[in-house]
C-alpha cells in the first residue's frame, strides 16, 4: 500500500498538484463503495430499461 501511495503522490507531484498522504488516505475512506453499490457497477444489479 505504501509504494502505491507513494507512487501516487510523484505522479500527482509531477502533474503540479500537491496533496498529501492524508488527502489520499481520507478520499478512498470517503468514497468507498457497498457491496450493492459494486454489483450494479459491474451489472449485477437491475436492468437500464433505456438500453436495450
Amino acid at each position: 500500500m505504501t509504494s502505491t501511495r507513494n507512487r501516487a503522490l510523484a505522479f500527482a507531484k509531477e502533474a503540479g498538484f500537491t496533496i498529501s498522504a492524508d488527502d489520499i488516505t481520507q478520499s478512498h475512506s470517503q468514497y468507498e463503495l457497498s457491496h450493492q453499490e459494486l454489483e450494479r457497477m459491474v451489472g449485477g444489479g437491475k436492468k437500464n430499461p433505456y438500453i436495450t
